[in-house]
């Protein structure tokens, strides 16, 4: 009894779950004391205007309707080169800068993102990515219909060498009955539509934050007995 192994894929588009925002604070002084309390300030403002919107401190699994939490704290400050000295000495201003990751998952609250952008000084939207969750029901429907097209194009084989398609054998993600090499992944989003960048600034030139629909990709490799 012949074996027909074939691939079978599928893209669905989506609503995103939710928006994480990263948001850039930045401040600068003559030295690092200086710097880091211009920083410090800006980041307070921030936090407490997304408290003001209903945010909260983001926790493991939680899943609030706005939840922000606090990076790393980094500080810079330009070099150049002496020839007296034979090394480089720092010159110029000190820069500090800390990074606020901002999830949004109701649509309602993103004017407090762009709100915040626009009071807090020094603060810039350093990136911007639409997520779909994992349990989504997108990722059922994408992966029932890679399944889908798996069997039609087994049946269309079956048809091509006069057999008929009997029972399946074996079914799994792309990759997993060949080479893993030459698959790209079972499932994942198109990322060309998954990455927003800064958003499309408005009059004002602040981002425009819409939601981007979210494309969802699942692969599958079906391997089918055909009978004469």
């Amino acid at each position: 009894m012949p074996l027909l192994s074939v691939r079978g894929s599928a893209r669905l588009a989506v609503p995103p779950d939710a928006a994480r925002l990263l948001l850039g604070m930045s401040g600068k002084g003559p030295d690092n004391g200086a710097a880091l309390t211009t920083v410090r300030a800006s980041s307070e403002r921030a936090v407490e205007l997304l408290r003001a919107g209903g945010g909260v401190p983001l926790e493991p699994e939680a899943r609030p309707a706005l939840g922000f939490t606090r990076g790393q704290l980094t500080l810079r400050r330009p070099m150049r080169w002496d020839e007296q000295q034979g090394q480089e000495i720092a010159y110029g201003p000190v820069t500090a800068e800390l990074l606020l990751e901002v999830v949004v998952r109701d649509w309602a609250l993103l004017p407090v993102v762009t709100g915040l952008l626009a009071e807090v000084e020094g603060a810039s939207l350093d990136g911007l990515t639409w997520q779909v969750d994992e349990d989504n029901s997108g990722w059922a429907r994408a992966r029932a219909l890679a399944v889908a097209a798996a069997r039609t194009r087994a049946e269309h084989y079956a048809a091509a060498v006069g057999a008929a398609l009997d029972e399946l054998e074996h079914l799994a993600d792309a990759g997993l009955l060949g080479d893993p090499q030459h698959s790209r992944g079972a499932y994942d989003t198109e990322q060309a539509f998954a990455m927003s960048g800064r958003g499309v600034p408005d009059a004002g030139g602040l981002p425009h934050l819409e939601p981007v629909p979210q494309v969802l990709r699942a692969e599958v490799e079906a391997r089918y007995r055909a009978s004469p």
